[in-house]
């Protein structure tokens, strides 16, 4: 993965090696519960669509065990 972060650093004029989050980013007031979780269901399944895992709850940086009621890699203050 590490090589994917710097090809998008060198097409960025922002950073000098790596790049980790998008360029454009688009702040959003999450105003209610079905909201927040409607995003937090697109942030457990970002690696499943990028093909790092196969179930949300496999990619161990990720909360989404967590919101399984199961304890994953790091302590998490559940929101929904």
């Amino acid at each position: 993965m590490l090589w994917m972060f710097e090809r998008a650093g060198k097409k960025s004029g922002k950073h000098k090696k790596y790049m980790f989050w998008q360029e454009d980013y688009h702040p959003l007031e999450l105003t209610n519960p079905e909201m927040m979780q409607k995003k937090i269901d697109y942030i457990h399944q970002n690696p499943v669509k990028e093909g790092i895992v196969f179930e949300e709850q496999h990619y161990i940086y990720s909360s989404a065990i967590d919101y399984q009621d199961q304890k994953g890699k790091l302590d998490i203050l559940l929101v929904c």
